[in-house]
């Protein structure tokens, strides 16, 4: 004999379980929050209803198949209120979670006037008709009650939400149909087992599905439908204080003392009205994140993994870094390159005016205020920049105000370095090359993991100083890899070459060819493998200590800066293996795939493992 009890541990909280085992590795303190917050608004709002028409007969429970009673409801049917949600929660992440919120705004002014008011008029006439026809002791008790109930929430979390949710399309569907569909066959198999009875005098009786009374259906719908609305809503709220830091000033940490000001900022976003705000934060953020896609599809399919709000920042830093390199490297003229490097650091001079001394750890004002954006002249610059270029630029200039100015210039530096075409003779030389053009982006970016993530409100201090080093030893290793992969497509594009030139039988002679000549085939693959293997070494040495920075970080985002480091250890591998040189070793997409889930379900590269060797076989 089946129990309440028994439906819950067979039936409803094995699902859960599955859902969160998978989602685990990605699930973040705001994920929590959002569960949490939908969870005890759900249990609130409900367990006044459920004991009303439980009171009134509109469904009974025998007194054998249940632990015992509440009021007039089962312990297991408030249990039920938090299972649901939890279990459409935990779907509806799974569907949603990979793609930035901001992205599926609707910003056409007519539609979402449209899609806003048309559906909440809908809402309103059908929660009148609940309160009309929801009488206890006729057969349209359940369904009104059930109207008047729920649609006064779904017509708020429509006005706050509504757009988002069309928005997304199939995902939202998804989400909706396949937990009320499975919650449809659990409700049939608990009314036969004879668990619980909806009452004929209170019921339309008119059966959608053999054995399921409409009332039920529609409950398992439309509260499943609110539940992903909620879902919406905080996603909605959370990425529009994180694309507009300016008007929502608040820190992405749930703290005891900022944890009421973040939600009255997420309140207040979440009934901001998504076309009315400034388009260009999006237009801006959308042109970053195609200039990442082009130029990084590695990066791109890592940063999934990352909050939406690390992402958005990590996007625009990216963004930046990859159209100001290719104001160097993708321009002939080489006084023009000197003019955009000067470009580019003036603009740098604009945006940091009043830190003082540029250094990484204590130009940040004390006390972090988006609100205090950097004052440019933004039609200089638009007359300047390419389109793709000054959107970048002006991305940028909206996050500035939580990082630290040094790393932007050791940035120029290597742009210079760039320009100049300076030698590298030593490894000493190929090291503080990449430490200007990747230990100061791996700053930056843990800058942007620590802030965003909400470790660090006030911004990395001195105190999380180790953590900086070893991201900086990890960019010299991941730069170092990439010249080792390079060094055929630098001398062939732009006729450059970081091999340490110690490494060279005559040097003149090999500079020549990889720098004037741009012919690197004629040094043999032999060779070039050798300089290449050479570098790999000099990368190895600093990669155990810099793979130590990886617990410092986030727990949420552990599991992508690994995966990240585990597919330049297999490009590494394949450089390697090849029998003579591979002139643009990549891994697949197929492999990254694989490599991605294992660092995120597995402890393969735990902080005190042996990292592998980069070009291990």
């Amino acid at each position: 004999m089946w129990t309440y009890a028994d439906v819950h541990i067979y039936l409803t909280l094995p699902i859960i379980l599955f859902e969160w085992l998978l989602l685990r590795p990605f699930l973040n303190v705001f994920d929590t929050l959002k569960v949490v917050f939908v969870c005890a608004m759900a249990l609130i709002y409900t367990i006044p209803w459920d004991n009303y028409i439980v009171y009134h007969n509109a469904w009974s429970y025998p007194g054998n198949r249940v632990l015992g009673v509440i009021g007039w409801v089962p312990y297991e049917e408030y249990a039920f209120f938090i299972i649901q949600t939890v279990l459409t929660l935990l779907w509806t992440t799974m569907l949603m979670r990979w793609r930035i919120p901001c992205l599926f705004f609707n910003c056409n002014k007519r539609s979402y006037s449209i899609i806003r008011w048309i559906p909440m008029l809908v809402f309103i006439a059908a929660a009148s008709y609940g309160a009309a026809r929801g009488i206890p002791g006729t057969k349209t008790f359940y369904i009104g009650s059930l109207f008047w109930w729920i649609f006064p929430v779904i017509t708020f979390m429509w006005y706050g939400a509504g757009n988002y949710l069309v928005q997304r399309g199939w995902s939202s569907l998804i989400s909706i149909v396949v937990p009320t569909a499975y919650l449809w066959w659990v409700d049939i198999f608990s009314m036969s087992e004879g668990i619980w009875h909806i009452e004929e005098a209170a019921s339309l009786e008119i059966f959608p599905v053999n054995g399921l009374p409409i009332e039920e259906a529609l409950f398992f719908f439309f509260v499943n439908t609110l539940i992903v609305l909620a879902y919406c809503a905080f996603d909605k709220a959370k990425t529009i204080i994180d694309l507009h830091p300016d008007r929502y000033p608040v820190k992405p940490s749930l703290s005891s003392n900022n944890f009421f000001s973040y939600m009255k900022q997420l309140f207040l976003a979440f009934l901001a009205t998504e076309c009315a705000l400034p388009k260009e934060n999006l237009d801006d953020l959308k042109v970053s994140i195609s200039v990442l896609e082009k130029g990084s599809k590695s990066f791109t399919a890592a940063a999934s993994a990352f909050d939406s709000g690390i992402r958005i920042d990590l996007s625009i830093l990216y963004g930046f870094a990859r159209v100001t390199d290719d104001m160097i490297d993708e321009e002939p003229d080489q006084q023009k390159k000197i003019a955009n490097l000067d470009t580019i650091k003036k603009f740098l001079d604009t945006i940091f005016a009043g830190r003082g001394e540029k250094t990484w750890t204590y130009d940040i004002a004390r006390e972090i205020d988006p609100r205090h954006q950097p004052q440019v002249n933004w039609q200089h610059y638009k007359k300047c920049l390419t389109d793709e270029q000054f959107r970048s630029f002006r991305a940028l200039s909206r996050i500035v105000y939580y990082l630290p100015s040094e790393p932007f210039y050791e940035l120029c530096r290597g742009y210079r370095w760039d320009i100049d075409n300076k030698e590298v003779v030593t490894e000493e030389d190929l090291l503080e090359y990449s430490s200007y053009v990747a230990s100061s982006i791996g700053t930056l970016c843990v800058f942007i993991i620590c802030y965003k993530s909400g470790r660090c409100p006030d911004a990395v201090t001195k105190s999380q100083s180790n953590v900086i080093d070893r991201a900086r030893e990890m960019g010299q290793v991941l730069q170092i890899v990439n010249i080792s992969r390079d060094i055929v497509t630098d001398s062939l594009t732009m006729g450059r070459c970081y091999v340490p030139s110690i490494y060279f039988e005559d040097r003149e002679k090999e500079l020549k060819v990889l720098r004037e000549k741009r012919d690197p085939w004629t040094l043999g693959e032999k060779k070039l493998k050798s300089y290449a293997i050479r570098m790999l070494d000099l990368a190895d040495k600093y990669a155990s200590q810099a793979l130590r920075g990886v617990p410092m970080l986030p727990s949420e985002v552990q599991a992508p800066v690994l995966a990240t480091t585990e597919i330049y250890r297999m490009i590494g591998g394949l450089i390697a293996k090849y029998p003579g040189y591979n002139k643009r070793a990549f891994v697949s997409k197929p492999k990254k795939i694989l490599v991605a889930l294992t660092c995120m379900y597995t402890n393969f590269m735990h902080s005190e493992r042996k990292f592998r060797k980069l070009h291990s076989d």
